[in-house]
């Protein structure tokens, strides 16, 4: 499985923006947060050079700036918070998967490679969307048991077994 999280510069986007480490984060709040910090940096407020060249105090902002990007992006995809929130709650990478979970990606796998209409790839679609939703439900009410920041092994164990199948059916998801 591809480590989503790796190509993070910042090691806790919640912290950057300034939100707590909780699954269920509203979009707008994200937003809000990410404008909000972002306007602190900007140029008129912390004295960027008026000639444009860049000094050291500039670079510093420029490499904030671009930490706030990258956890606003990190923030704003299910996924990729569940795998970040995952990660700093302690989770130990398995490549687990739901009981029967393979046998059914294979018969999905082998249905998709014979899709040549608009409507059968429209229907697929529809089953990606779906299943994106059901494991995005499942893991919010996983982490809804982490309590105060603290998560049980047995469920950090179940929201990897559940990242995992979500994972896998974006796979599916590229090949449509």
């Amino acid at each position: 499985m591809v480590n989503l999280f790796l190509s993070m510069r910042t090691e806790d986007p919640f912290a950057v923006l300034g939100l707590p480490r909780v699954y269920a984060l509203d979009r707008a709040e994200i937003e809000r947060k990410y404008l909000t910090r972002v306007a602190e940096m900007h140029p008129d407020l912390v004295g960027a050079d008026a000639m444009g060249a860049m000094g050291a105090d500039d670079m510093h902002v420029a490499g904030k700036v671009s930490a706030l990007n990258e956890a606003k992006h990190v923030l704003e995809d299910p996924e990729k918070r569940a795998i970040a929130l995952w990660k700093l709650l302690g989770g130990v990478d398995d490549n687990a998967l739901p009981e029967g979970f393979l046998m059914e990606m294979m018969e999905v796998r082998q249905e998709i490679e014979g899709v040549s209409t608009d409507p059968e790839r429209a229907r697929w679609e529809a089953w990606v969307e779906a299943r994106r939703g059901e494991y995005e439900r499942r893991v919010a009410a996983l982490f809804a048991k982490v309590d105060a920041g603290r998560a049980n092994p047995d469920v950090l164990k179940a929201v990897k077994v559940e990242l995992n199948a979500w994972r896998y059916v974006e796979r599916l998801a590229e090949q449509l």
